[in-house]
């Protein structure tokens, strides 16, 4: 008997009757969709219906029989997140909350329907990160966060093998959990362009400047039709898509009127060019986006004249095109790799024994690196320090008041391993029966900070999204953000004494049971507040945002960066692994003994003393660091930098310790965190020293000076510095002709017309005058 669970008719979901042993709508679902308790949904799923459906193309009649079937109708706050393999279902039920919400299994047997209450969401496919599809070509589907406009057949209904859709935890409510932290959970299997709200409009412009780029190449969409077998729906034309596998026969729709395709599979759609690009490989289903054939123009001239096609404007648009192919002209042997494109300094490897942290959490970073697609050793080690510094910050110190509370910061692109940090530390703290220490992933502000702190006046930050933050405070136009890093920034040295909350009249509200007796007047008082941030983010965001006010403030040199700059690591098989055991003990053993955290109580700390040999060491840190801030040629932001050095030294010694079970700071537990600290703290100095300015036309005027450099005897044309050098886009034509003239007079470079695949002019350095091809001087 099908019927609908009463758990989903108060949900929020709407409802759709499907054909009897099918996953098809019987009636147009975006007019006739229904409440759980209406009428005609109640006769559709208790009576039997019989219905035939024609095939437009082919004639061919399908015949429906049976009791009706029905579907849940997502929207933007009541999701389902559907997943397709026996490995999706054992990962999703790791979520300590997902795995406790109401479920379904599908009809195939494989895969697992978990019904969400959430915030604003909106659809997302999930990809594997490694394996491919039976084409080769794309990752393989391994299911989908379905929101507004998308459905799931519901639980009791019949597929289409003649399995029913099992219902497995009748009694379950439906759970909540924020969509931000759903799609941290899943990142891992969402590309990036997949992780923020999908704009309304997928568009793209050619460069060639054509009002119609597929005509322009000699393409239409008659040349990229579905295959399979064919049915209509208005004007579309629907089957079985041309790049990768499918189960219904209809996840590839054609437009021929309107020239556009659509793929339900990949939840993408183009014109015939993008369509084109795909079957060339020259990119895939899933990237035919917004925007997606930008840097691509090149590979798709040169593929189509290798079709035969002639270019009957070639004369008009050879500039334009010239432009366009002088990165094929290039010989592989010229092209860096890649990390030196993004990256142009040191190489520095990071010392093996600094890719692993010594005692206890060294155990926790190997649990990191076995539960992640990629492995990425010397993020596992940050993440381990702030969940050290998290349990011990507010509850331990040294003999000199030095509190472990740190600020972390994991530099790296997009897809190279640096984001299981909350899922890892959420894992443990949760298992450890210490999730009270998980703060938000972000602040509203210094309001938000506030209640965070009377809340949790212990608790750690994990902001994937770290790059908002710093570009409100770089703009200095985000107010909320410039007051939530300078607040976090404060409380760095407040350990050891309080915060004063005022002018914040909010806070009155928040304190209640029982806090507000406690204060004896308006003035609220944090004792002790701790907060260990562990931020995420990209290199270009990190260092395009920072100033040298951000060094001289102390906002920079209370960051502990780990910046990876090597190729994007190999993706391996995920271990099902539980959090180590002898980890979950340390976490009990240094916070359950402690009373519960209040923010007006302040604590006695657990004193772990120096050792003798320790202060001998840290003396002789000390006269070192003292030297290199002495050095002339240090500068300002070398000696700000290292003026936080011995005290983040002192505060990682002791995590160190208590990580290693020893009742002192032993000097082996200094030379760790010495080394670790000095490591990256010389890396971060040689990183800014390259591109921090203190105003915008230097940062400007240093991203195309590194750019003519880097093109070498090639040299760089005016339209290619526009292209690459984001900051340059925000001066107007005449600003930009400026700049470039007093660059001329500055530095040793020049205006070249060069010889090549065409007469150009270019930007090189003047010491490739006698080597490149040149014409004349312009």
């Amino acid at each position: 008997m099908i019927s609908i669970p009463p758990q989903l008719k108060d949900a929020g979901y709407r409802f759709l009757k499907i054909l009897p042993k099918s996953k098809r709508p019987a009636e147009s679902w975006k007019e006739n969709n229904y409440a759980g308790d209406d009428a005609p949904l109640k006769s559709w799923i208790r009576n039997n219906q019989s219905q035939d459906r024609k095939n437009k193309i082919t004639g061919e009649i399908t015949h429906y029989e049976g009791i009706g079937n029905y579907a849940l109708l997502c929207c933007d706050s009541s999701i389902i997140i559907e997943v397709d393999t026996s490995e999706m279902v054992e990962y999703s039920m790791a979520h300590p909350i997902i795995s406790k919400t109401l479920r379904t299994r599908s009809g195939s047997k494989r895969g697992t329907h978990f019904y969400i209450h959430t915030d604003k969401a909106w659809t997302i496919p999930l990809m594997h990160p490694t394996l491919l599809d039976e084409s080769g070509k794309r990752t393989y589907n391994v299911g989908h966060i379905k929101s507004g406009g998308s459905y799931c057949v519901g639980p009791s209904s019949v597929h289409p093998s003649g399995n029913s859709y099992e219902l497995l935890n009748e009694g379950a409510d439906i759970q909540y959990v924020p969509f931000k932290g759903i799609v941290d959970f899943y990142k891992d299997y969402i590309f990036a362009r997949h992780k923020n709200e999908p704009d309304e409009k997928t568009v793209y412009k050619s460069p060639i400047g054509k009002k119609n780029s597929a005509s322009y190449f000699g393409l239409s969409m008659d040349m990229f039709m579905p295959v399979g077998k064919l049915s209509t729906s208005g004007d579309e034309i629907i089957g079985s898509s041309r790049w990768h596998e499918t189960s219904t026969g209809t996840n590839y729709r054609v437009n021929l009127q309107k020239g556009t395709w659509y793929c339900t599979h990949c939840e993408t759609g183009n014109d015939a060019i993008a369509a084109y690009a795909i079957e060339k490989g020259i990119i895939s289903c899933g990237e035919a986006k917004k925007n997606c054939l930008e840097g691509k123009w090149a590979e798709i001239y040169r593929a189509r004249e290798a079709d035969g096609w002639v270019n009957p404007d070639k004369e008009s648009d050879m500039e334009i095109i010239g432009d366009l192919m002088v990165n094929l002209t290039k010989k592989d042997d010229d092209e860096p790799e890649q990390y030196e494109e993004i990256l142009p300094f040191s190489k520095k490897e990071i010392p093996a024994h600094l890719l692993t942290v010594p005692g206890v959490l060294g155990e926790f970073s190997k649990y990191i690196d076995a539960i992640s697609v990629r492995s990425q050793p010397q993020f596992n080690v940050q993440t381990a320090l702030a969940l050290g510094a998290t349990v011990l910050q507010r509850h331990y110190c040294t003999d000199q008041k030095n509190y472990p509370s740190l600020n972390f910061i994991n530099i790296a692109g997009t897809s190279m391993g640096k984001e299981k940090a909350y899922a890892a530390i959420t894992n443990v703290l949760t298992k450890s029966k210490r999730a009270d220490l998980i703060g938000p992933s972000s602040y509203t502000g210094a309001g938000g900070v506030y209640s965070a702190l009377i809340n949790y006046p212990s608790h750690i930050t994990i902001i994937d999204e770290l790059g908002l933050l710093l570009e409100g405070n770089k703009h200095q136009k985000n107010g909320l953000a410039i007051q939530t890093m300078r607040l976090l920034m404060s409380i760095w040295g407040k350990l050891d004494s309080s915060l004063v909350v005022e002018g914040y009249s909010d806070m009155k509200k928040i304190m209640k049971d029982g806090i507000k007796n406690i204060i004896p007047n308006d003035k609220m008082i944090i004792n002790c507040p701790a907060v260990t941030m562990l931020g995420m983010t990209t290199a270009k965001t990190f260092f395009d945002s920072l100033n040298d006010g951000d060094v001289k403030s102390g906002y920079i040199p209370r960051m502990l960066v780990s910046e990876y700059r090597g190729p994007v690591p190999k993706a391996k098989k995920i271990d099902n692994v539980e959090v180590p055991d002898c980890v979950v003990k340390w976490i009990e053993e240094h916070s359950h003994n402690i009373p519960q955290d209040s923010p007006v109580i302040t604590p006695e700390p657990h004193t772990i003393k120096i050792s003798n040999g320790g202060w001998e060491l840290l003396e002789k840190i000390e006269d070192s660091l003292i030297e290199k801030m002495n050095d002339p040629k240090s500068g300002e932001t070398s000696t700000a930098i290292y003026g936080k050095t011995r005290e983040m030294i002192m505060r990682l010694s002791l995590i160190i310790a208590v990580s290693k079970e020893s009742e002192e700071i032993l000097p082996e537990h200094i030379e760790w965190a010495r080394d670790y600290i000095m490591f990256h703290t010389e890396r971060l100095i040689e990183r800014i020293g390259s591109s921090l300015s203190c105003s915008q036309l230097e940062r400007i005027e240093n991203d195309i000076i590194r750019k003519i450099s880097e093109s070498g005897e090639h040299g760089i044309t005016d339209r290619e510095i526009f292209q690459q050098c984001w900051s340059v886009r925000t001066l107007v034509k005449k600003q930009r002709k400026s700049v470039m003239e007093t660059l001329e007079e500055d530095y040793d470079i020049c205006k070249h017309k060069i010889d090549g695949f065409q007469k150009r002019e270019a930007w090189v350095e003047k010491k490739y005058i006698t080597k490149c091809r040149t014409v004349q001087l312009v």
